[in-house]
């Protein structure tokens, strides 16, 4: 009798341990699926935030040329090949530009001539999956890859509204009949969330770099 149940002791501690490390398997795996989720789609983020940032200091005059070598550095990161041919002509534009000293006059008529031919750019809202994910779920990544997705996930929120707002100003400005003051206090806040686009952007996209940083660390 005891040793009847001590048997059944033994199968029942054993069938504890096979589904706690059942449950532990499928917590890795469900972890390394979301990440490869999330690391997929910031890998095609980052290029596109990368060229919106180009576009945006051309278009708003904030180009200079520590600017101009930040967009050449991170255009050679990752390539989308959706957008690849826009990189290249970007890249090799950027890349004659950096060759001319900071102080020589024709780097600064370049940079006027590529104000005067940019088109104006429609910033569009960023749609991430892995932002709709719960809190639950992201808790299967580490601690530290978690706080910069959170970091990164409230940062393109921030853009999300930037967008909305520039989106807004830019068709108050063809209302018809406009007063000239009203103009400027729309080019205005164009402008001003333009520049405030710019800076979160960048932000975003050196959160992401830390992101791959710290994976290629791990496989190292």
């Amino acid at each position: 009798m005891q040793q009847l149940i001590i048997s059944v002791l033994f199968g029942w501690f054993l069938g504890v341990l096979s589904t706690i490390g059942y449950e532990q398997y499928k917590r890795y795996l469900d972890g390394k699926n979301l990440k490869t989720a999330i690391l997929s789609e910031l890998k095609v983020l980052l290029p596109k935030l990368v060229l919106s940032y180009y576009l945006l200091i051309i278009k708003s005059g904030k180009c200079d040329k520590e600017k101009m070598q930040w967009v050449y550095d991170n255009l050679s990161l990752y390539e989308d090949k959706n957008i690849a041919p826009k990189i290249a002509s970007i890249k090799e534009k950027l890349k004659k530009l950096l060759k001319l000293d900071v102080n020589d006059a024709s780097i600064k008529s370049s940079i006027a001539l590529l104000v005067e031919k940019s088109e104006v750019e429609h910033i569009k809202s960023i749609t991430l999956s892995f932002s709709k994910e719960s809190i639950t779920n992201f808790s299967l990544l580490s601690e530290e890859l978690r706080l910069i997705i959170y970091d990164i996930r409230t940062k393109i929120n921030t853009l999300n509204e930037l967008a909305d707002r520039i989106d807004f100003f830019f068709k108050q400005s063809f209302t018809p009949g406009m007063l000239s003051n009203n103009i400027e206090i729309i080019d205005s806040n164009i402008k001003s969330n333009y520049v405030a686009y710019l800076e979160n952007s960048k932000l975003v996209v050196e959160r992401i770099k830390e992101i791959f940083e710290l994976e290629k660390d791990k496989t190292a």
